[in-house]
């Protein structure tokens, strides 16, 4: 038998047992009756088609291919190079190939050469003793008398747990009682419930809004209640703190809310005072309040004008609760900082705030990633449509950006060339990849070419390609 090795450079392309030997042909040539095995460009063989191995008259030959370089060792012995062998005579020359040498190939006996980027590792081997197909021979008598009595063993349980499993009527359903399914509806039903407050909170949007606005707001959980005055006639005005309009430190009393505190809802129509009541303080409070609104005014949340208004204190729009009358955990906002542009699109309410508020200013500011930009490709011959080249390269776009934003974090400023040539095999994969560039950095061209040697493409029509691809890869502005 013999054993052949195939290798472009560090990537493996075949290896092959050939029991009984035959006859084992590389090149590009795929007609029908002169089909390689293993597909190799010409330009590196120096041949369409060549021969690796002959077998004449039942003795397998190993073939010298024209400007190979190579040893050949035979066991027990030294290596002697290929030439030597040649020029000593023991090389008779190829009725298949003009220029080539066959040598003797005994068992035992190893030849490898090289023919520019191809390395041929060729052995004689001795022939594969034929094993008995019988199932007893297969597995062996201790294999089957473990399984067989493993089989045995879980029978013999699954039996046993049949025999021994309780009548069905022990545990019928007419032996729950009525409190027992009291007690089970109560926790089944208190089980949904909490389900239902674990959902997210829906989203309130706005279909008409535009790009002025930011994101909608939520309304404040609990059952609705206006803000204002409850002596107020007028309606519609909104809350104001008198203060100048540039305060740059807007606060509220802490008499005020000690005293509201205590005079609001329940606590009033008992009579408390401060010191029987627990009064409620916010940490942002002072001695006095000062806002940046031109007057004092107890009107609701949101408004056209600063002034009274009717209501009872509540967060919402309407009604007498202290909640907003929806599923958020509280005061609904629409936009803090960045997040939006500060103004509610909640339907039927004015913004929180006008058009002075902070945040994202008018939904221009876009975020950019690092920028990829691919080169001219050049594809060796016609054998694959370079549309359909370009068309896989583009839908693993990601792992190329993948690499070079994995150079970014230890480069913020990388940026340069990325060029690959690789070769398409005759089933569409990629046998080799050779990446090179100006860019800084060895890892990143390194994982591009890897990158490469992952990719699969449609079969070309016959032989292999060659194709060189660019990127130029740059940050972020």
């Amino acid at each position: 038998a013999v054993e052949i090795r195939v290798s472009w450079g560090r990537s493996l392309l075949s290896v092959a047992h050939l029991s009984p030997a035959r006859a084992y042909w590389v090149g590009e040539d795929e007609s029908a009756a002169r089909r390689c095995d293993v597909c190799v460009p010409a330009e590196k063989l120096g041949a369409v088609r060549a021969p690796v191995v002959t077998v004449k008259d039942g003795a397998v030959r190993a073939v010298v291919l024209p400007g190979a370089t190579g040893t050949m060792q035979v066991a027990g012995a030294a290596p002697v190079s290929l030439a030597e062998l040649v020029g000593r005579g023991e090389a008779e020359p190829s009725r298949e190939l003009a220029g080539a040498y066959e040598l003797a190939l005994p068992v035992g006996a190893r030849v490898r050469m090289q023919v520019s980027d191809l390395v041929f590792e060729v052995a004689g081997v001795k022939q594969g003793r034929k094993v008995s197909r019988g199932v007893w021979a297969l597995l062996g008598a201790a294999t089957l008398l473990s399984v067989g009595g493993s089989a045995l063993a879980h029978g013999a349980v699954l039996g046993a747990m049949a025999a021994f499993l309780p009548e069905t009527s022990a545990v019928a359903d007419d032996s729950v009682t009525e409190d027992q399914r009291y007690l089970m509806k109560q926790y089944l039903d208190a089980v949904a419930e909490r389900e239902d407050d674990a959902r997210e909170s829906p989203v309130l949007t706005d279909p008409g809004s535009n790009g002025e606005q930011g994101m909608s707001g939520q309304a404040a959980r609990g059952s609705s209640g206006l803000a204002g005055a409850p002596n107020a006639t007028a309606t519609g005005n909104r809350i104001g703190v008198k203060g100048p309009a540039n305060n740059p430190d807007p606060h509220i009393s802490r008499e005020r809310a000690l005293r509201e505190a205590a005079e609001f809802g329940m606590i009033g129509l008992l009579g408390s005072d401060h010191g029987s009541a627990s009064p409620i303080v916010a940490d942002w409070g002072r001695q006095d309040r000062e806002g940046n609104d031109p007057m004092d005014a107890a009107g609701n949340l949101f408004g056209r004008d600063i002034g009274e208004s009717y209501g009872i204190g509540g967060l919402g729009l309407t009604g007498t609760g202290e909640g907003g009358d929806g599923p958020g955990e509280g005061i609904g906002l629409d936009g803090i900082g960045t997040i939006g542009n500060g103004r509610g699109n909640i339907p039927g309410q004015q913004g929180f705030c006008g058009a002075a508020c902070g945040g994202r200013p008018n939904g221009r500011h876009r975020t950019e990633g690092p920028k990829m930009r691919l080169e001219k490709s050049e594809v060796s011959n016609s054998r694959l449509p370079p549309e359909l080249i370009q068309r896989v390269i583009r839908a693993n776009y990601g792992r190329f950006r993948a690499c070079y934003e994995s150079g970014l974090r230890t480069n913020p400023g990388l940026q340069g060339r990325v060029g690959v040539s690789f070769l398409i095999g005759h089933d569409g994969r990629v046998v080799s990849a050779s990446p090179s560039g100006d860019l800084p950095d060895a890892g990143v061209i390194a994982c591009v070419g890897r990158a490469f040697g992952q990719l699969t493409f449609p079969a070309p029509e016959s032989g292999s390609v060659t194709v060189g691809y660019g990127f130029t890869f740059a940050p972020a502005q």
